[in-house]
C-alpha cells in the first residue's frame, strides 16, 4: 500500500484484548494516520499497540527469503508461481506447461515517510506508538496512560533499530501516566543505527515512571 489515509475514526478494544493492535502500517510509503481515537477515558479496553508501523524482515543480517514469480516455459509471457498458473484449465485446458522459479530473495521491507499525528490513545496498552519506519514523523498526539488504574499501561512511543533512530522526528506530543515515555531500542532484526538523527522536541511527558528508557545494548551518543 502507499499514499493511505486513516483518519477520523474511532477504534475501541475488548477489555480483554492484549495481542490485537489498532492500525498497523507495515511496509506502507507515505501513509498518514490521522485524527483517530483509540479507546476511551472510561472504557479500561487493553490494546497491544495502538499505533505501529511495522516491518517484514527474517533473520539477520539477510532477512525473509521470499518468493518472487517466475514465468511459464512454454509461455513465457506469463508469470507464474506455481505450475497451475501454466496450465489454468479454463484458459489452457489440459496443458503440461511448467512454471520456472527464481530462487528465493532475502528480503528487508520496513515503511518510509509515514506521518503519525494528532491521535488520542487511552490505555490500557502496551505500546501506544510504535516505528522501525525511516523517515516516520509522530506529531501532535495526545497519550494517556492511566498508570493509576493497572495493568501496566506501558510505553507511550517506542523506536526501534537503524531507521527510526536515524531519521524519525516526535515532537509537540503529550504523553502522560505511562510506565515509559520513550522507549530506544538499539538493535531491530540486526540493524543498529550509525549515528542518532532522532529529532526529539517540545513535547510534554508527566506522570511517568522513567521518562526515556533504552535497550540495554544501547551505547549510541545522543
Amino acid at each position: 500500500t502507499k499514499d493511505t489515509l486513516v483518519a477520523g475514526n474511532s477504534v475501541a478494544f475488548r477489555e480483554s484484548n492484549t495481542t490485537e493492535d489498532g492500525v498497523v502500517a507495515s511496509n506502507t510509503l507515505r501513509t498518514v494516520v490521522r485524527a483517530n481515537t483509540f479507546g476511551s477515558e472510561t472504557d479500561g479496553a487493553n490494546v497491544r499497540q495502538a499505533i505501529r508501523a511495522g516491518g517484514v524482515s527474517g533473520p539477520a543480517p539477510a532477512g525473509s527469503p521470499r518468493q518472487f514469480p517466475g514465468r511459464c516455459s512454454a509461455k513465457s509471457s506469463r508469470f507464474c508461481l506455481s505450475n497451475f498458473d501454466c496450465n489454468v484449465p479454463e484458459i489452457d485446458g489440459a496443458g503440461t506447461d511448467t512454471c520456472s522459479l527464481p530462487p528465493t530473495k532475502p528480503v528487508f521491507w520496513y515503511p518510509q515517510d509515514l506521518s503519525f499525528e494528532d491521535n488520542m490513545i487511552y490505555g490500557r496498552f502496551q505500546v501506544a506508538i510504535a516505528t522501525v519506519g525511516e523517515n516516520v514523523v509522530v506529531t501532535g498526539n495526545s497519550i494517556f496512560g492511566l498508570l493509576s488504574s493497572g495493568p501496566t499501561p506501558g510505553i507511550g512511543i517506542n523506536l526501534a533499530g537503524k531507521k527510526p533512530l536515524e531519521t524519525a522526528v516526535v515532537h509537540r506530543n503529550t504523553v502522560s501516566d505511562v510506565v515509559t515515555g520513550l522507549r530506544f531500542i538499539n538493535v531491530f532484526q540486526g540493524e543498529a543505527p550509525a549515528f542518532f538523527g532522532l529529532e526529539v522536541s517540545l513535547n510534554d511527558i508527566t506522570g511517568y515512571v522513567t521518562a526515556v528508557a533504552t535497550s540495554n545494548d544501547y551505547t549510541l551518543p545522543s
